[in-house]
């Protein structure tokens, strides 16, 4: 555990200047896989797995870019407290044909479980 890293973050104004601690970074666009869950605190790693176990079967690997954690909502009160979560993933096509011409046409469709934002 002593090379976890995790960031929180709040969406700032472009121009915002941050001090001290506190630094700045830039989700960049692209192609995400998205889960949407709505889950109790204990439920967080049981989320990932199936976004993960998804992602395996999916056609897409992950790409470079950092996965994240958006709340669209507060969480309901509990006990216990009630979480809406999307779990976003930057991927990209995983191709099944490992030749040196591989193309997007060679790769694994999509599926239709979960969505992908871009």
């Amino acid at each position: 555990m002593d090379k976890v890293r995790q960031s929180a973050c709040i969406t700032v104004d472009e121009d915002a200047k941050p001090e001290g601690e506190f630094g700045k970074m830039h989700l960049p666009g692209g192609k995400y896989a998205v889960g949407s869950f709505k889950v109790m605190p204990h439920q967080f790693g049981e989320a990932w797995d199936a976004v993960c176990r998804w992602l395996a079967d999916s056609g897409y690997q992950p790409s470079d870019g950092y996965p994240y954690e958006y709340y669209p909502e507060e969480h309901e009160e509990g006990p216990p407290p009630i979480f809406t979560v999307d779990i976003c993933v930057p991927v990209k096509p995983l191709c099944r044909n490992r030749s040196p011409g591989c193309s997007l046409a060679a790769c694994i469709p999509f599926g239709k479980n979960a969505r992908l934002l871009q």
